[in-house]
């Protein structure tokens, strides 16, 4: 029996960001809901004592359980947010231990809505516990008159602007960028503000940790990588090809994601084909201003990669399963190099490639793809043009497939998650479906 078997079974069941999660990642999200239930039973049990004694427990007495719980919820926020910094780093080893980049993503999007959790109940306990002392609460929220509650304040409240700013607030990639860069903000708010008052040595060791990550991954990270050269730079209607000169300290994987930095800005893009050399294709969508930008980026200039990233392509190579691939629109990159490496690797293996395009023109690999799936005898290639026949469905696409298979999904969100539904509503499980995100957050 396989060991990871139940433990597989089991993320893939869970909500929110903890589906999907390996052993670690769902280690981690325990942990964090059960101090979560901790707390919320500690808040319920100090009220509760709190009701029954009357004035025997003064309003911002340490001594309240109502303030020490209210106290605890903090420093789980704390833990939770210096995480999330950690989580930021893109630290190679991050990836391996969680498994892939996806699930690092996932964890940290978690870790965050629950630090803000933490922060509100935090917050909103000790307003409680301060009841009905309005001097007392004036001073825990009102800037200026105490500023160990001030730094608080920017804590909360900054957390609060920031993280809705990210869930709800649709903005380009690099203005949202810039706006978490801030989060140390509201960060070094909360803890400085819990160390002015309590002073523990755990609290600094947390503000050290989580103040360093935040920096390596603001100032370091984006220096690090590779310097290569362009080698060829073409443009086929709105996407933009660029191929980057081999090297040897750089070494790339089909179906893997780079970082492609030029000035301050950086942007993730899956790799499109690896040649002989290790040279580097990427094909690019020209949507926003720094894809855009790339129309400028020509042959013998230079730009920085890093990576790569992912586990996307390694699930695809890995696997000895047939395989349904399904690509919308420039989503098809992953697969071409992935394409490229069964061809020559695995050519018997069975293989569906649907590609979904609005109009056959931009279709601009269909050739490519053709040649490769000729050297692979169980190799299917399928251009779905949704101008002509609609949007793809989960049924047109598992038509005359193998039973047993995996779907690989690599698009636009809206594209992908419904899909998914669909895909799980004719009997997939959700384990067999594997996606690949364009987002990048």
């Amino acid at each position: 029996m396989n060991f990871y078997a139940p433990i597989n079974w089991l993320s893939h069941r869970l909500p929110g960001n903890l589906k999907g999660q390996n052993v670690v990642g769902i280690a981690i999200g325990a942990v964090a809901l059960y101090a979560l239930a901790l707390s919320a039973l500690e808040l319920i049990g100090a009220t509760d004592l709190r009701l029954a004694t009357g004035d025997i427990l003064q309003n911002g007495s340490k001594d309240d359980p109502l303030y020490e719980a209210g106290s605890s919820l903090g420093f789980y926020a704390a833990l939770l947010f210096a995480l999330n910094f950690i989580l930021a780093t893109r630290w190679h080893w991050m990836e391996r231990l969680f498994g892939g980049a996806s699930r690092v993503y996932a964890l940290h999007a978690f870790a965050g809505k629950t630090a803000l959790t933490f922060v509100v109940l935090h917050t909103g306990a000790l307003v409680v516990q301060a009841l009905p002392n309005w001097s007392l609460i004036a001073t825990y929220m009102l800037p200026g008159r105490d500023w160990a509650y001030t730094l608080g304040m920017v804590g909360t409240f900054g957390l609060l602007i920031l993280v809705a700013m990210t869930i709800w607030m649709k903005m380009p990639y690099r203005r949202w960028l810039k706006t978490h860069k801030l989060m140390i903000i509201p960060f070094l708010g909360g803890t400085v503000h819990a160390i002015m008052l309590q002073g523990d040595w755990y609290m600094i060791l947390t503000v050290a940790v989580g103040t360093y990550a935040w920096f390596d991954g603001v100032f370091l990270q984006p220096r690090r990588g590779v310097r290569l050269s362009v080698q060829s730079a073409e443009t086929f209607g709105d996407v933009r090809e660029l191929v980057f000169a081999g090297t040897t300290s750089f070494v790339p994987a089909p179906g893997k994601f780079v970082l492609l930095r030029l000035g301050q800005d950086r942007h993730p893009f899956s790799i499109s084909g690896i040649d002989d050399q290790g040279g580097v294709r990427l094909s690019i969508k020209m949507a926003g201003p720094f894809t855009k930008g790339l129309a400028e980026l020509d042959a013998g200039k230079e730009a920085m990669l890093r990576g790569p990233y992912g586990h996307f392509g390694e699930d695809i190579l890995s696997s000895s399963d047939p395989q349904l691939w399904i690509a919308g629109g420039i989503g098809i990159t992953p697969f071409l190099s992935a394409l490229q490496a069964l061809s020559k690797t695995r050519p018997d293996k069975v293989v569906h490639l649907i590609w979904s395009v609005r109009g056959k023109e931009q279709a601009i690999y269909k050739a490519e793809i053709e040649a490769l799936m000729a050297a692979m005898p169980n190799g299917r290639f399928t251009i779905h043009d949704s101008t002509i026949k609609g949007r793809l469905a989960a049924v047109d696409a598992l038509e005359g497939a193998p039973q047993t298979q995996r779907v690989f999904l690599c698009g636009p969100s809206a594209m992908t998650d419904d899909l998914k539904t669909q895909l799980k509503s004719a009997g997939l499980r959700s384990e067999e479906i594997i996606t690949e995100r364009f987002e990048f957050r």
